[in-house]
């Protein structure tokens, strides 16, 4: 019982340590591997897109949020109804996830083109 006591409590506080760690070893030049792993080129457009992902993902929640008019109750009937619904097709909360990567996707497109030169 201690034992998964320590493990609840120091796993919170040890995982965003280590990637601290990991973040400020690469920044100063020790990070080798890791380093060279992660400052690959190839994960740009990726970071580009999560990113943009990230900050669209609040708009788009406050959108659907924002659009229904009358205010919705959170029970246990709610929310398996609302499930069924969205899911029955099996795509589950598709169009939530892409309207949010249609417009991260068109926010990294605009964001890294090139600029028109004077």
């Amino acid at each position: 019982m201690l034992e998964q006591a320590f493990y609840y409590t120091l796993t919170r506080i040890a995982w965003p340590l280590s990637l601290c760690w990991v973040v400020f070893a690469c920044m100063k030049g020790y990070g080798g591997l890791a380093d060279s792993f992660l400052s690959s080129p190839l994960w740009q457009p990726l970071s580009r897109l999560s990113y943009s992902a990230y900050i669209f993902h609040v708009y788009i929640q406050l959108v659907n949020d924002k659009r229904v008019r009358s205010p919705s109750y959170l029970s246990d009937y709610d929310m398996i109804l609302d499930f069924q619904l969205h899911c029955a097709d099996g795509l589950c909360d598709a169009h939530h996830f892409g309207s949010t990567l249609g417009s991260s996707r068109g926010h990294s497109l605009v964001s890294t083109s090139p600029k028109a030169k004077d």
